[in-house]
């Protein structure tokens, strides 16, 4: 069953197009690599089909989502995180929009994480390691019930070992909830050991 299909996206910042004629297509719970150069179009991608694109992008063609929520999973938990609000509150907030308020939720989302409630619940984001942030964007997106999850670059902020554990916590994450994924890295063998299968961009294009 398909999940996802981009037709012939293009993405323009004035005069410099960014994305050229992108075409591909997600199934349900597949779980799908995208690899690249930095400045290849892969996190404009993402956002495109997260309708996050910033102000002045000029899109043409199609995002067609047949699910009921994605999720982002961004590469700086440290930047995506409110340093003054508590990290059960930040859970809360994606909870409220969905409509879905309620402390039980998001220690749920926490623990489903790895992360006990009752100790990191009113945690401060500075009071965690750089592994323990990731876990909480993966709460927050877990918490929005994705049928599909996009992370972009999560481990690039963390050292090999964290990035190892948050990995496989992706994939135990996308075994027990069914849903898509796609994963963005600078490194293809990283994706051979994780994606069903692998696109590549080069230049604003997929190659």
């Amino acid at each position: 069953m398909e999940l996802l299909r981009v037709r012939d996206l293009s993405i323009r910042y004035g005069d410099r197009e960014v994305l050229h004629s992108v075409n591909l297509a997600l199934g349900a719970e597949e779980f799908a690599g995208l690899a690249g150069p930095s400045g290849s179009g892969k996190s404009t991608l993402a956002l495109a089909i997260l309708n996050a694109l910033p102000a002045g992008a000029l899109l043409s063609g199609e995002v067609a989502f047949s699910g009921v929520a994605m999720a982002p999973v961004f590469q700086e938990a440290t930047g995506a995180l409110h340093p003054l609000m508590r990290v059960g509150r930040q859970v809360e907030e994606v909870l409220r929009a969905r409509r879905r308020p309620g402390r039980a939720f998001a220690e749920a989302a926490l623990e489903s994480v790895g992360l006990r409630s009752k100790e990191y619940y009113q945690a401060y984001p500075h009071e965690l390691s750089g592994g323990e942030k990731q876990r909480v964007l993966l709460a927050q997106a877990i918490a929005a019930q994705p049928d599909l999850l996009i992370a972009d670059e999560p481990t690039a902020s963390l050292d090999a070992a964290t990035g190892q554990t948050i990995l496989d916590l992706l994939l135990d994450l996308r075994a027990r909830r069914g849903m898509a994924m796609l994963l963005i890295s600078h490194s293809p063998e990283l994706l051979a050991r994780f994606g069903d299968r692998i696109l590549t961009m080069r230049d604003g294009a997929l190659v």
